[in-house]
């Protein structure tokens, strides 16, 4: 499955659920997620800590079994655009 994501830094609640749910659905197989997800913070990818605010997003990922690709800033020092899969091979 492929899903294409962008997540405005004015999200609802309801869409932000909208978009958690979206993911749970489409790492049941094989999926690639790719998108600008906006998350202001940052993340480290490297060892998946992040503050409170970004904790839901970053469980979400670890408890779907997903990984996050994107090792460096894609906006200034930021990685907000993220290529996520459930297959690390999937990814070169």
């Amino acid at each position: 499955m492929w899903e294409c994501v962008i997540r405005t830094s004015a999200v609802s609640e309801h869409e932000l659920k909208e978009m958690f749910n979206a993911i749970s659905q489409a790492s049941k197989g094989r999926c690639l997620i790719v998108g600008d997800f906006n998350y202001p913070n940052i993340i480290n990818w490297d060892n998946w800590e992040c503050n409170k605010d970004d904790e839901e997003f970053v469980d979400l990922l670890q408890d779907n079994v997903l990984h996050q690709h994107v090792d460096t800033p894609t906006r200034v020092n930021n990685i907000l655009d993220l290529v996520i899969t459930n297959e690390i091979s999937i990814v070169e």
